[in-house]
């Protein structure tokens, strides 16, 4: 009996020698963090003295470790800053010891507005829908910091520096003008920006085009809204895939609406007349008559009464590749109120193997339909005076 108490006064004196050690860990981790915390921010302020000449205060935002947490020594510290009404960030680079860097965002704005001259210079009708900017230097976390700077600019450097040491994403949108008339391209490549080129045909469906952006509906990236506007557009240039290439666009019609069929890595245009355009390849479009999946389909996910109310002819598309866009007359709607309005729509493959009864995207004289490839079938169906629908499988 003596011998267990021992045991047991043995092991309580280790648990709290652990426990104590741990605090005591803990609290010296705590400190150090601080230390190497506060000594960014006074990093940060001696950054803006010597860079700009003036003082301004550091609020803590967040900081990221770039390995792990208790390796603190490898830190890029991020500060909150407000100067002369405006506001901005900095950072700290603290992992390479002494060798301490830093950058900003003060100037981004001003930079960015010079950038926007340049395209404005050569598109006086156009729309930057995405515009992303920041110094080349990932500081080993992967990323660029978005607006960025470690360079100064001083008002007539902006391509000098963005050459040196720049990167950026850019999505344009122009009206009146001809892509295939400028360089444009070219100067975007030589300042190492990936870029989003489209032209529509008119301003009016241009201004349409950003206030569609602007409201949210699109599902898509600021790179890939354009799908939405096919029908408007005259030209599409790009060089996400990492070179350039020109979107053969090839708007089809069945009668009933329109689409196009728009590969997710954009094909160049055919090497000649005989060859068939990259958007009629691997695609398939039929017209179901009123055949719907059978009713196990529908009873089993809760569609029959949605189903059931069908504004237009179900049809489906069978794509190996890309996305198929659908563009619905809104004239083959009238009589319907829109917003009762949806596309039912299922999947057997592809990335969407999936279903839903969607609201109409609407943009210019279309309901919009974006399909992911595979085998799809679709219809638009009234829904008014019934629940939002729910896919069956979504329901608890």
């Amino acid at each position: 009996m003596k011998a267990r108490k021992i045991v047991i006064a043995v092991g309580i004196s280790a648990m709290a020698a652990f426990f104590s050690y741990k605090t005591y860990n803990e609290v010296k981790n705590k400190a150090e963090a601080k230390k190497l915390h506060d000594a960014a921010a006074a990093q940060a302020q001696e950054y803006l003295q010597s860079k700009y000449g003036f003082d301004a205060p550091m609020s803590d935002e967040s900081e990221y470790p770039l390995r792990q947490k208790w390796l603190l020594e490898e830190s890029v510290y991020e500060f909150s800053s407000e100067y002369d009404g405006r506001k901005f960030t900095v950072w700290v680079n603290t992992s390479d010891g002494d060798n301490i860097r830093c950058k900003d965002s003060y100037q981004f704005d001003d930079i960015c507005a010079e950038f926007k001259d340049m395209i404005e210079a050569e598109f006086p009708k156009s729309y930057i829908s995405d515009l992303w900017l920041g110094d080349n230097d990932e500081w080993k976390t992967g990323n660029s910091l978005y607006g960025g700077f470690s360079d100064y600019y001083d008002g007539t450097n902006f391509v000098e520096m963005i050459k040196k040491n720049g990167k950026g994403s850019i999505t344009v949108c122009v009206a009146e003008s001809s892509l295939e008339d400028s360089d444009i391209d070219q100067r975007l490549s030589e300042l190492n920006f990936t870029y989003s080129l489209t032209a529509f045909d008119t301003a009016e469906h241009l201004d349409e085009f950003q206030k569609f952006c602007e409201s949210g509906q699109s599902y898509l990236n600021k790179f890939t809204e354009y799908k939405y506007a096919v029908p408007y557009i005259t030209e599409h240039i790009d060089n996400l895939s990492g070179e350039k290439k020109k979107l053969a666009i090839d708007l089809k019609d069945c009668g009933e609406f329109k689409y196009a069929y728009l590969p997710v890595e954009i094909r160049g245009f055919p090497e000649s007349e005989e060859t068939s355009p990259p958007t009629k390849m691997d695609l398939g479009l039929f017209n179901m008559g009123f055949v719907w999946g059978g009713s196990d389909y529908n009873s089993a996910y809760d569609e029959r009464e949605y189903i059931d109310t069908p504004v237009s002819d179900p049809w489906g598309f069978e794509t190996r590749y890309g996305d198929v866009m659908v563009y619905y007359p809104l004239e083959k709607l009238k009589g319907h109120n829109i917003d009762d309005l949806g596309f039912a729509w299922r999947s057997y493959g592809g990335f969407a193997n999936d279903r839903n009864i969607e609201k109409l995207t609407v943009f210019g004289d279309y309901a919009v339909l974006r399909l992911a490839f595979g085998d799809t079938r679709f219809m638009i169906v009234d829904m008014s005076g019934k629940d939002e629908y729910i896919p069956g499988w979504m329901k608890k």
